[in-house]
């Protein structure tokens, strides 16, 4: 399917995603927000059950 620069600028309201490598220019400032927002929610989760689990063998051992 062979469509010429302004087709492409046409369907996508004027903005095409030229120069890149499949074709994407980049991520939007939202989708790093939220990517952010993901990992640190799960770094969290991550941390605090390490943290319980420390503790736990700490009460039980004394060590």
């Amino acid at each position: 399917m062979n469509r010429t620069i302004t087709e492409i600028d046409d369907a996508t309201g004027g903005h095409s995603r030229r120069g890149s490598f499949l074709g994407w220019a980049g991520f939007t400032l939202i989708e790093v927000i939220v990517a952010t927002a993901l990992s640190s929610v799960i770094l969290l989760i991550v941390y605090s059950a390490h943290r319980s689990i420390m503790t736990s063998i700490f009460d039980l051992t004394g060590v």
